[in-house]
């Protein structure tokens, strides 16, 4: 009996292990790195209230979990559709050297810090604030590092809609209060995931036939503001994933 006691609880704690692993995330990243990541836009003092900053995560995102494990924590991290998360400052995990935890190899995955304009919940955008949040844009870029936007300036803005759900294009509302629909098409959600991506100046600009990246399932509208009034609106029925500000 005393044997058959031992095997008994031998199997108990192979099944309870077992059990454990299968759990274990099939990788991880540091949450202090990506921390300090992050922390750079906290830090920054220069006007930014028209941006907003998240951790994107770039490559095939369509099946992927992440989640922040602490010793005394879990918390599920969603993606939206661009790839994007809400990562949380807890100065606590920060001391406890948290982890990220996915559920698929980093092989083909990369996570990196993604500025972009804030959306409005009333779906209105006044051309004169797009205008300034895509210079907040640049000017934080600058700060943060020159080298990338080197020899660019802010040029409009793309706003990007998912493919998953039905989506009204656009409208540009002049001061005349005339209404233009403004085309979708398909496109990259951020500047500099396809370097070849130009914004389109013209209501009536066909798509090119270019190949997207792995970044390119969306339908976009950019707002190029050269060729746009002093004064007037963006308006969205449907809610846009993202707004991002677009160089040339």
């Amino acid at each position: 009996m005393k044997i058959l006691r031992i095997f008994l609880i031998l199997v108990l704690l192979c099944a309870s292990t077992g059990s454990a692993r299968a759990q274990d995330p099939v990788a991880w990243l540091s949450y202090r790195d990506q921390y300090r990541a992050m922390l750079w836009f906290e830090k920054y003092a220069q006007p930014k209230h028209l941006i907003q900053n998240h951790l994107q995560v770039q490559g095939d995102f369509s099946k992927l979990r992440l989640s922040l494990v602490g010793k005394s924590m879990r918390l599920e991290l969603p993606l939206d559709d661009s790839g994007r998360i809400v990562l949380p400052l807890l100065k606590a995990q920060y001391d406890d050297n948290a982890e990220l935890h996915l559920n698929q190899k980093l092989d083909r995955l990369s996570l990196k810090p993604r500025v972009s304009i804030v959306q409005r919940p009333d779906g209105n955008y006044e051309l004169s604030d797009l205008r300034a949040a895509c210079q907040q844009v640049q000017d934080y870029q600058n700060w943060r590092d020159a080298s990338v936007l080197r020899g660019k300036k802010c040029s409009g803005v793309r706003f990007v809609f998912s493919k998953k759900a039905v989506v009204s294009a656009p409208q540009l509302r002049k001061a005349d209060q005339s209404l233009t629909a403004w085309p979708l098409q398909d496109g990259v959600a951020f500047w500099g995931d396809q370097p070849d991506s130009k914004p389109d100046s013209k209501p009536d600009s066909k798509p090119d036939n270019k190949p997207e990246n792995k970044q390119g399932d969306f339908l976009v509208a950019t707002f190029n503001f050269a060729s746009l009034p002093d004064k007037g609106q963006v308006l969205t029925r449907s809610a846009p994933v993202a707004i991002a500000a677009w160089f040339e």
